[in-house]
């Protein structure tokens, strides 16, 4: 269907949460892509708006030109795309639909065909664990995650964990302004705006974390989650120093021990295209990788 009243875009704000959170959960999807923490705390960085089309709710990403997947029932492929143009005609942009999922992707194939180049990137895969497993790191996998942990035991005494609230927001950015310092990433700047907007709105968010503490109080790892659905969680932050060999898989393991019993899956996002991070998450065993499309027109330029 084309809209049938001018699309017209709003911003995101905290006051959008719950409508926001009440449309995905009609979806049920563990693509960090979903998370209204996500889509709040980037914000800025891709200059997010959002519009409401024929009960749906749509997020345009104006600094990348693409389109969330519909947040709501699905569109069947002729009407996406109808909404699509409407929504690039009122953007004043070529736009492409992105975090499209594979069950939409093969329900539709061939219509999608039709209209669309389909493709997707591993780059954007998120990486998803059980809970249960992570939690034990058991097999001949988790070998080498069992063998750090043993090292961080002999070589540090005296941490511990501790639950994360907005105090600690000027520790936490040290730490990763601190990392980015000693080790400079590309988008790290960004990442800082978006986690001190986490920080910032920790509570209203919803978000839960863990602070890894030395002996002294001084933090050595972070994590920030929150629930993306009743049986997923998302994290959406995790830093770890460097210096001391075992602390990244310290957080890591902590956290998932932190979560069994309350989540089934832990969705710890993409690696975007990071040989580090990949190499990293692989190292994890995921049990599922989760894939997501990108749907370009064919009659369209979108350069």
């Amino acid at each position: 269907m084309t809209p049938t009243t001018p699309v017209l875009f709003e911003p995101v704000t905290l006051q959008n949460q719950d409508e926001f959170k009440a449309a995905a959960s009609i979806l049920n999807r563990a693509s960090c892509e979903c998370s209204f923490v996500n889509i709040y705390v980037w914000r800025d960085v891709y200059d997010n708006v959002f519009s409401r089309v024929a009960g749906r709710i749509i997020i345009l990403a104006r600094s990348v030109r693409s389109l969330h997947f519909p947040m709501g029932e699905w569109f069947a492929p002729a009407e996406l795309e109808r909404v699509r143009r409407a929504v690039a005609e009122a953007a004043g942009m070529p736009l492409v639909w992105a975090d499209v999922p594979p069950d939409y992707v093969e329900s539709y194939a061939d219509e999608l065909a039709a209209l669309y180049e389909v493709s997707t990137l591993e780059a954007e895969d998120d990486y998803l664990y059980r809970t249960d497993k992570l939690a034990v790191i058991e097999g001949n996998c988790h070998q080498n995650t069992r063998r750090l942990l043993r090292h961080f035991e002999r070589e540090v005494s005296g941490s511990r964990f501790e639950p994360l609230d907005t105090a600690a927001a000027p520790a936490l950015m040290e730490l990763a302004q601190s990392l980015q310092a000693e080790h400079p990433v590309e988008g790290a700047a960004q990442e800082q705006m978006a986690l001190a907007c986490a920080l910032q709105n920790f509570e209203e968010l919803g978000l839960e974390g863990r602070q890894l503490l030395d002996a002294h109080g001084g933090v050595m790892a972070f994590s920030i989650w929150s629930f993306l659905t009743p049986s997923v969680v998302d994290v959406h932050f995790e830093k770890a120093v460097r210096h001391q060999a075992g602390t990244a898989q310290r957080i890591r393991i902590g956290v998932a021990r932190s979560l069994h019993g309350r989540a089934e899956w832990i969705n710890l996002e993409q690696d975007v295209g990071s040989p580090g991070l990949r190499q990293a998450k692989r190292s994890y065993c995921p049990d599922l990788m989760l894939k997501r499309y990108i749907l370009t027109p064919r009659r369209e330029e979108t350069a």
